[in-house]
């Protein structure tokens, strides 16, 4: 009988401490992923305080009046975020936004380059057809891109054409004069670029079709038409667009040299100051360590 109620007391006594032990293991990870949650619930309205300094910077100041930096901070029941914004060292209108989201014990950081909607030296509609192989291409292509006027330039097609400095309509070969920003109606044929001596810089902009064969540009060209690049040496540091709604292929032929160029792209924006619009766009956004 005494064994028996000694085998009792020991099996009651171990399940007592089985499901003792049970509890505190649920009591000690039921804490840890509590733990776990809050950690991730402060990084993450870290986060969004840090997203939420970056689209201050965009309300706040237009992109024309950023300058050597500014600095801003913001303290609410939630944390603190610190931005800064400063233009891009050797650049008129690229800039930085750098965001820090803080909050105990979390802290994320954001960086954000503003400015052109530009990042390649060629798109088009249609597909790009390198007729006699690869010409000499410094910088990423893009083909059969959705893109409009607006999306690149931040303006219409009209506010471009009543800021042109130089109006032309159905000029003759190597047209003198195209710098800043450069308006040309094609009606029939095409603007025809062949002069190994022909300089242009700035934004052209050519309402029709293009031939280009020499000459260097420095900056961006968009063609509401056919672009044809012929056999030849052209250089153009910068950007080219090809609207062609007929969705025709651009031709890129001989030996010319075409190099994505952000300084030449930051030089012909200048022609649009006073547009933010043209300025408010994101080139690049990452989160930092």
């Amino acid at each position: 009988m005494h064994s028996e109620k000694g085998s009792v007391l020991a099996i009651t006594t171990g399940f007592v401490l089985a499901f003792t032990m049970l509890g505190v293991g649920a009591i000690y990870f039921s804490g840890v992923q509590s733990q776990d949650i809050e950690k991730k619930v402060s990084s993450t309205k870290a986060f969004w305080l840090a997203e939420a300094g970056v689209e201050k910077a965009f309300v706040k100041m237009p992109a024309v009046l950023y300058s050597s930096g500014n600095d801003e901070s913001l303290s609410f029941g939630l944390g603190t975020y610190n931005v800064n914004t400063a233009l891009k060292s050797g650049y008129m209108h690229r800039w930085t936004i750098d965001s820090t989201g803080f909050t105990t014990p979390s802290t994320r950081r954001i960086h954000v380059e503003v400015g052109p909607n530009i990042t390649t030296i060629f798109k088009s509609t249609g597909p790009l057809d390198f007729v006699h192989g690869t010409p000499n291409i410094t910088g990423p292509t893009e083909e059969k891109m959705k893109f409009s006027f607006e999306d690149i330039f931040g303006i219409s097609e009209a506010t471009m054409r009543s800021l042109a400095t130089h109006y032309l309509v159905d000029p003759q070969p190597n047209p003198d004069n195209v710098s800043g920003i450069t308006w040309v109606d094609v009606s029939h044929g095409s603007m025809k670029i062949s002069s190994n001596v022909w300089g242009g810089s700035g934004i052209l902009i050519v309402n029709g079709d293009l031939d280009i064969s020499g000459g260097t540009f420095s900056g961006v060209i968009w063609v509401n038409g056919r672009l044809d690049i012929g056999s030849g040496n052209p250089q153009i540091n910068g950007s080219i667009f090809e609207y062609d709604v007929s969705n025709t292929s651009t031709k890129i032929t001989g030996s010319g040299t075409f190099t994505f160029d952000p300084l030449a792209i930051d030089n012909a924006f200048s022609y649009l100051l006073g547009y933010d619009s043209a300025f408010h766009n994101i080139i690049s956004w990452q989160e930092v360590d």
